[in-house]
């Protein structure tokens, strides 16, 4: 089915994802102050965002919880054991939007600065 949805087939619905998740990478990155873990080569339709400072020592489950309650934001957090300590993991498919990456990132800083 998802195949069928754009003219390219899967290869444009594959490329749109990569592009649409390079940009919410790289959005997130800018507005966090976060470096990028890896190049853009390594990414497909998902990739991962250091927390920054004042995020990156919270407890998972609380920052997954609390983006999902007050925003309505479903995201994986992951604990990692080396800096940073918590990871973003976003993805991209057809029905997402930048808009919704800069959602994310507003909700972010909210709970970055309290």
């Amino acid at each position: 089915f998802l195949g069928s949805l754009l003219p390219g087939g899967w290869d444009e619905l594959m490329q749109r994802n990569h592009q649409l998740v390079l940009q919410a990478r790289q959005l997130l990155c800018e507005v966090l102050e976060v470096q990028p873990p890896c190049p853009d080569e390594m990414i497909g339709s998902m990739a991962v965002v250091g927390m920054p400072a004042g995020l990156e020592n919270r407890n998972f489950i609380a920052l997954h919880d609390e983006l999902f309650d007050k925003f309505g934001i479903q995201v994986q957090v992951v604990p990692w054991q080396e800096k940073p300590k918590l990871l973003v993991r976003i993805s991209a498919q057809i029905y997402n939007t930048i808009e919704q990456y800069e959602y994310l990132v507003k909700a972010l800083l909210e709970l970055l600065n309290g």
